[in-house]
């Protein structure tokens, strides 16, 4: 038969239970009154002695998740609520704005703060801000004892907060309203200059038309084309001109007149010439009539006389001749020498009419040439300031449309607004006094009856056969139950028992 032995007792006291918390509350009852009874009292002390709840003044404002427009309000002018709320908060506590907002007129019914050594230090320890009722309602409160100066407080900031904003919605719409009235100023006295420009450029050209600059400059190419073609007709007239015109180093030869242009002259010209050779004719004949008539030969008389005659004539003749061959041959010299110096006057004056020529085709080349040059000058300037004009305009266009726009969102709402009024709540802050009494008491009343619980469980006591295991960590071998003097059949039992 195998013999049950107790197992060693373990060193650990086991596990707390529901069944300890319940032992430690029906074996300890004066324990757990004083326990409540002090927890009653630590309240009664904490209500007496804890000064009575200031008085809270409250402001709240909202704060617009898409900034208010007039026009064009779209999504992209959304922006996150959570930095733009702390961004507000963290202006609210800045100094700058609390030594503005202590410059406000409110404030000096506040004299509380004025007797302060530093109220700006103050202001910004004692204003708290939060966002209880959601991230769009920012709530600012400030505690005190006077509800008035609270009152004064709040009104001083809250006005000085709602001035900040607008200055800083609309200021900066009013700064670039600015900078854009100055860039349409200065744009259009630019766009101006370059107008004007065009109109010089335009009185210059005749047009500003791009076909009839492009007729006009091929037109102008083709008249250089053609000058240049007449330089050079001129040159070659001039160089075969230059090579007929008399050298004045060299000297003029003397003329040589051959006796038959003499004679053809003395024919052409001289009446005298012919009349003598009529007389000389006659004397003749009038000698061949006398020796007709008379005999006697050379030596009649009459015949004698005849033969004179024949012979005065023919000497008058040939001295006439003579004569009128010298004056025939200077004649003849003079007109060849005259012939062939108007020739060379006349090539002469051609020749310096073709330089004249010459030189009004060089002049008219480089003036048409110049014209061009400049023509394409104007041409390419005209263009820049045709596509500087239209970019302008386009500018323009763009600040004038911007400009109206701003005017128009200058009488946008702020972004942020007042929902609340400043109001003061006694005892706001979820009434901490209440809040701190139950909050002490439910501590003492835990903390001691945790202590009962945690030292019942350390006594380790037994009441139940189960606890043997838990508490104790022994073995159960067997039971005695409890006997009643009355009962026989209990008797039997515990006899059985105990066997």
């Amino acid at each position: 038969m195998q013999s049950l032995v107790p197992s060693t007792p373990k060193n650990s006291p086991g596990k707390l239970s529901l069944r300890t918390v319940r032992n430690a509350i029906f074996r300890h009852p004066f324990l757990l009154t004083g326990l409540l009874t002090l927890a009653v009292a630590t309240a009664i002390s904490v209500w007496v002695f804890m000064p009575l709840p200031k008085n809270t003044g409250i402001v709240g404002f909202h704060l617009a998740t898409i900034a208010p427009r007039v026009m064009n309000t779209s999504p992209e002018n959304q922006i996150n609520i959570l930095p733009y709320g702390n961004m507000q908060a963290a202006t609210l506590k800045r100094r700058q704005f609390l030594s503005n907002a202590l410059k406000h007129p409110e404030i000096k019914k506040a004299t509380f703060l004025n007797e302060q050594p530093e109220p700006v230090v103050w202001l910004e320890k004692n204003i708290q801000v939060d966002f209880k009722n959601g991230l769009e309602f920012m709530r600012v409160t400030i505690e005190g004892d006077d509800p008035d100066e609270l009152l004064a407080i709040l009104k001083a900031l809250s006005d000085t907060y709602l001035v900040a904003v607008e200055e800083r919605d609309h200021g900066a719409r009013k700064q670039r309203l600015v900078t854009i009235e100055q860039l349409l100023v200065s744009h259009q006295a630019e766009d101006s200059i370059k107008r004007n420009r065009i109109d010089v450029i335009a009185k210059t050209l005749m047009t500003t038309d791009v076909v009839a600059l492009f007729l006009i400059d091929g037109f102008n190419r083709q008249q250089l084309v053609n000058t240049q073609k007449e330089i050079g007709d001129h040159q070659r007239t001039l160089d075969r001109l230059k090579a007929d015109l008399p050298n004045p180093e060299v000297s003029i030869p003397s003329v040589v007149i051959s006796p038959a242009q003499i004679d053809e002259a003395m024919r052409k010209e001289s009446t005298a010439l012919i009349a003598a050779d009529m007389k000389v004719s006659a004397a003749k004949q009038t000698l061949r009539d006398t020796e007709a008539r008379f005999e006697g030969g050379s030596t009649n008389p009459i015949i004698k006389k005849a033969m004179a005659e024949v012979k005065t004539s023919e000497e008058a003749r040939d001295k006439l001749r003579t004569t009128l061959r010298a004056q025939a041959e200077m004649t003849l010299k003079s007109e060849i020498e005259m012939a062939a110096r108007n020739k060379s006057i006349t090539r002469k004056a051609e020749y310096d009419q073709v330089v004249r020529q010459h030189q009004a085709a060089e002049t008219e080349y480089n003036t048409i040439l110049e014209k061009i040059n400049t023509f394409g000058r104007y041409q390419t300037e005209l263009e820049q300031l045709r596509k500087d004009v239209s970019l302008a305009d386009q500018l323009l266009t763009k600040l004038n449309k911007e400009r109206d726009e701003i005017r128009v969102e200058q009488r946008a709402p702020t972004r942020v607004t007042m929902t609340e009024e400043p109001f003061v709540q006694s005892g706001v802050e979820g009434y901490r006094r209440l809040r701190m009494v139950l909050m002490t008491s439910l501590g003492v009343l835990f903390i001691g009856f945790a202590s009962l619980v945690w030292w019942e469980h350390r006594g380790r006591r037994v009441t139940r056969t189960d606890e043997l295991d838990s508490a104790l960590g022994l073995q159960i071998l067997g039971s005695i139950p409890v006997s009643k003097p009355d009962e026989p059949r209990s008797n039997r039992i515990l006899i059985e028992a105990v066997d």
